[in-house]
């Protein structure tokens, strides 16, 4: 394809509406393309849905994440999160049996961080009324924030995994936040316990002075935040003090 051809196929894409987007992934033929699927994928991401649509679509979005994960082309890879973002945005909480599917290791691509960012992000907006509701997959989350080794000063994909997973597992007002903090504290990984620490302060302004999507937060849950700052307060104070 020349730039010309090219220049013309992304003026086309453009043009689309959501339900042409919508109607495209019930067609055959682009299904067993996966140049126009990565592209439909790309395009869902830009378009805005209805509630219907996006009902129907996010459990497709999530369905093609794990097809591209095992996939052998490098651009597939390339709009893993896309459709992990995508989809879990469309159906929130609906998502998280597929995430916690994408937790898993052993694949082409490893989609564990991109689905701890979702997970985050759909706890940030819908905490549960009770601690410790999703044993399971905070169960799961802690035992791949433990089952990684960081490097002091060293910013890697590890060290993000973790984070992240810390940030889901205090969003979901799990007791194994505790117990993933402690693992970062044990390797004496410094920058990481400010990271954390400045993560959940941020959780914790985010819910206070959000406006525009009011979110309630149990006078638990809230206490479990103050009480893992204050462990991280401590665990930096530990640290600077050697």
């Amino acid at each position: 394809m020349n730039f010309e051809e090219a220049d013309s196929r992304v003026k086309e894409i453009l043009s689309w509406t959501p339900q042409q987007i919508f109607d495209k992934f019930s067609d055959l033929e682009v299904i067993r393309d996966s140049a126009q699927l990565r592209e439909l994928v790309v395009c869902s991401s830009m378009a805005r849905f209805n509630r219907k649509q996006s009902a129907d679509l996010g459990p497709v979005l999530l369905t093609l994440a794990m097809q591209f994960r095992d996939s052998k082309d490098p651009m597939d890879h390339a709009v893993i999160w896309e459709a992990i973002c995508t989809g879990s945005s469309m159906i929130s909480l609906y998502a998280l049996p597929s995430l916690e599917v994408l937790l898993e290791t052993g694949h082409q691509a490893d989609t564990r961080l991109d689905s701890l960012k979702m997970i985050g992000r759909i706890f940030e907006s819908y905490p549960p009324k009770d601690l410790n509701f999703h044993v399971g997959l905070a169960g799961k989350i802690k035992d791949i924030v433990l089952s990684e080794h960081f490097e002091n000063d060293v910013i890697t994909r590890k060290s993000a995994i973790a984070t992240t997973g810390i940030y889901a597992l205090m969003a979901m007002g799990s007791i194994e936040c505790g117990k993933a903090i402690d693992a970062i504290h044990d390797q004496k990984i410094r920058w990481m316990l400010r990271t954390v620490r400045h993560d959940i302060e941020d959780l914790k302004e985010r819910w206070q002075n959000n406006a525009h999507h009011k979110v309630e937060v149990s006078v638990e849950h809230q206490q479990m935040i103050d009480s893992m700052i204050k462990k991280l307060d401590r665990m930096i104070e530990e640290e600077f003090s050697e």
